[in-house]
């Protein structure tokens, strides 16, 4: 029996590509040479990692701690562009209605997380959320992951974890959480993976959740 769902953020509950992508865009022309070429797929791949990933990646040669800062000062204005996928609220609130007890673990900061989910009242669904000041080892570590076992007291296959990215994948394997991977923004995966089905909306999600809970 499922007792806990345990969702991804960025890519997951919200489609916040194009932040992430523009919010870099950004830092780029603030912070790189005039002739450096823009990777759009490279941006993009940014969706799943911690925001620290991509400032040692994009700017290996900087102050770490000066451009995570200037970062979050300047990522906020994108926000308000921020959008839920098609039928995510319809579906988390009826899974809520159904009896799940509702988790995130996301590498988003606890301050943008929570405003993202308050913006779509989405915020009094979920009773456990990680953020990346929650653990000392982000996704794909399985930190996260085993902190909500622990904090429910319930065994690994009592949980689906609900993801986009091969972070997600790989910290839920690590805590033998089956996991479902959704598909609507089209993740490139390094590393040959298996989760227990992919989905390409929110409808299919809620119909997977219920089949596999019904084994």
């Amino acid at each position: 029996m499922i007792k806990v769902l345990i969702f991804d953020m960025d890519g997951t509950i919200i489609d916040s590509d194009q932040i992430i992508i523009n919010s870099r865009i950004e830092m780029i022309h603030c912070f790189k040479e005039s002739d450096y070429k823009i990777d759009i797929e490279r941006l993009r791949s940014y969706s799943g990692p911690p925001v620290e990933y991509a400032i040692n990646d994009l700017f290996p040669e900087k102050d770490h701690d000066f451009i995570l800062k200037e970062y979050r000062k300047r990522t906020k204005k994108y926000y308000a562009d921020l959008k839920l996928f098609d039928n995510a609220f319809e579906i988390i609130n009826k899974l809520y209605l159904d009896g799940y007890k509702l988790a995130i673990v996301t590498s988003k900061n606890k301050e943008m997380c929570l405003k993202s989910l308050k913006k779509f009242n989405l915020d009094k669904l979920f009773s456990f959320i990680i953020t990346c000041e929650s653990v000392k080892n982000p996704k794909p570590n399985p930190e996260g992951m085993l902190k909500v076992l622990d904090y429910f007291k319930i065994n690994c296959n009592e949980a689906i974890s609900i993801g986009d990215s091969e972070y997600d994948y790989l910290a839920a394997r690590g805590a033998n959480i089956p996991s479902i991977l959704l598909t609507m923004c089209k993740r490139v995966y390094k590393n040959k993976i298996n989760p227990l089905s992919y989905i390409n909306n929110y409808l299919d999600l809620y119909r997977e959740i219920k089949k596999y809970d019904s084994k």
